[in-house]
């Protein structure tokens, strides 16, 4: 079976790590991966990447400088914006964020305007280029359905092997991170959506509504107008700059 190069180009929390286990356990061990935020001498550090004999890559985009490239597949990783920044909210927790709420709606806001742009380049552009979009909601929803096409999609002309599907599906180990027990590892867990929105210790109906609401006005206006420079990163640490900036948007004040 012949597995070619695909560019993994996903929005934090959507399943990434998650889609490189599952394709790792479907095509074998000589599925090759790169991390790409990675201090490995035999990274080429280039996005798309490019090492011979590479399957997949990840990268999530923060400053909007990735190619489109017309001759490189690329698979999209997409989530809801809510659930996505809760869940990477715990991961700035490990780096040292401070686990307040109000700490996290400065984090949220900085997030919204990083998804909105995200989703504007990749998965609204009117520019035509190989793609696979895969959003979160429905590979946990239909894991079978949705690692269906991407097999299909990193080996063009494959008929998956559908009793190989469901024992890989069925094999993923979830992986849980929070701050109180880092990362919590559980064997033979499925596919399936294992975070409730509803249950986080922060969650707020009218501050989500708010934020939901200015990501999409966000995202349309960058769909029909494209930033003409692209948008700054945000390095998880900086907590002062996610501070200022948050102040610039004004959501929940």
């Amino acid at each position: 079976m012949k597995v070619r190069y695909v560019a993994g180009v996903s929005w934090p929390r959507s399943g990434h790590h998650l889609m490189h286990r599952l394709a790792l356990a479907y095509f074998g061990g000589d599925f090759r991966y790169c991390l790409f935020y990675t201090s490995d001498p035999a990274c080429c550090g280039s996005a798309p990447c490019t090492r011979l004999g590479m399957n997949f890559t990840k990268n999530h985009d923060f400053d909007l400088s990735v190619p489109i490239l017309p001759d490189v597949p690329y698979l999209i990783q997409y989530r809801s914006l809510t659930p996505a920044t809760i869940s990477d909210f715990e991961l700035y927790l490990l780096d040292g964020g401070a686990d307040t709420k109000e700490s996290f709606q400065e984090f949220a806001r900085i997030r919204a305007e990083g998804w909105a742009a995200f989703m504007a380049k990749w998965v609204d552009s009117p520019v035509r280029f190989e793609r696979l979009l895969v959003r979160y909601e429905d590979l946990v929803a239909d894991p079978h359905r949705a690692f269906d096409a991407a097999v299909r999609f990193f080996a063009p002309g494959t008929k998956p092997d559908q009793e190989r599907l469901a024992r890989v599906i069925e094999g993923e180990t979830h992986v849980a991170v929070t701050k109180q027990e880092g990362e919590k590892w559980t064997e033979k867990a499925g596919v399936r959506a294992f975070r409730k929105v509803e249950a986080f210790r922060f969650h707020d109906a009218g501050f989500f509504s708010e934020l939901e609401a200015f990501a999409q006005e966000k995202r349309r206006s960058l769909a029909v107008a494209p930033v003409a420079e692209p948008a700054r990163g945000v390095a998880r640490r900086a907590l002062d700059g996610l501070a200022r900036s948050a102040r610039l948007v004004g959501i929940g004040r």
